[in-house]
C-alpha cells in the first residue's frame, strides 16, 4: 500500500515539475538571443531624426530586454517562450519603453515605463501588428467601401488614396478594406473644442487596433 502510495506521489511530483518546466520555458525562453538587444542601438525609423542614441541604450541594457526580445529578428525560430513575450509584450517599432518613438515616450527607464507604455497605451503591438496584421508588408492596399470626409470628399468602391486613421475634417466616416481586411472609424465635433473619435480593425497599415476616445480633444486634422 505504502509503495503505491509512493509511486502515485511521485507521478505527481513529475507532473508538477513538468508543467513548471513548461511554463518556466513558455514565458521566459530557454534559448538565446541570435543578437543581443543591446546591438539594436541603431535600429530606428528611417524617417526619424531625433532619436536620444544615450537613453536608447540605457534602455536597451534593462533586464527587461533578457526576457522580452527588442525585435523578432533576434529569436529562434523553435524559441517559444521568447516568440510568446515578443508578441504580448513587445514593440518592434519604439521598443518596450517607447525610447525609439520620436519624442521618446519617457526618460524614465523603468518597469512602472513599460507597463504604461507595452501595456496600457499599447497593449499586445507586436501581435496586433503582425501575427493578426499585416505591418510587415513593403506596400498595403487600401480599399474605401464607403467613406466621406472635407478633404476627399464621399468615396464607394474606390481605390482609398493616402488613408488614415479618422480621416480629415471636423466629421468623417470611414468603412475600408485595408489588406483586405475591414476597418471602420467616425469623427463627431462637439462643443468646448472636443470631438467623438470611433475606430476598430485593421488600420492602414495592416495593423489591428481600437480606439474610443468619446472626448478627445480636436486638433488640426479636425479643420
Amino acid at each position: 500500500m505504502n509503495g503505491m502510495f509512493r509511486v502515485g506521489k511521485m507521478r505527481i511530483y513529475e507532473k508538477v515539475n513538468g508543467l513548471g518546466l513548461a511554463g518556466f520555458l513558455l514565458f521566459s525562453g530557454c534559448a538565446e538571443y541570435k543578437r543581443p538587444s543591446n546591438s539594436y542601438s541603431s535600429y530606428t525609423k528611417e524617417t526619424d531624426k531625433s532619436i536620444n542614441l544615450e537613453l536608447r541604450e540605457q534602455a536597451l541594457n534593462h533586464r527587461v530586454y533578457d526576457f522580452v526580445p527588442r525585435h523578432r529578428s533576434q529569436i529562434k525560430f523553435y524559441d517559444l517562450g521568447h516568440w510568446t513575450t515578443w508578441a504580448f509584450f513587445g514593440n518592434d517599432e519604439d521598443g518596450i519603453f517607447g525610447e525609439s518613438a520620436s519624442p521618446a515616450y519617457s526618460t524614465n527607464i523603468s518597469y512602472m515605463t513599460a507597463v504604461r507604455w507595452s501595456v496600457l497605451r499599447n497593449p499586445l503591438h507586436n501581435y496586433n501588428s503582425y501575427i493578426i496584421g499585416t505591418d510587415y508588408l513593403e506596400k498595403h492596399h487600401n480599399f474605401a467601401v464607403f467613406a466621406f470626409d472635407n478633404k476627399r470628399g464621399l468615396r464607394i468602391m474606390a481605390k482609398e488614396k493616402d488613408p488614415t486613421v479618422f480621416g480629415t475634417g471636423p466629421a468623417t466616416f470611414q468603412l475600408l478594406l485595408n489588406d483586405a481586411k475591414p476597418y471602420v472609424s467616425f469623427k463627431v465635433p462637439m462643443f468646448f473644442g472636443r470631438k467623438f473619435d470611433f475606430g476598430v480593425g485593421w488600420k492602414e497599415r495592416g495593423n489591428f487596433g481600437f480606439k474610443f476616445r468619446p472626448f478627445a480633444r480636436r486638433n488640426y486634422e479636425d479643420k
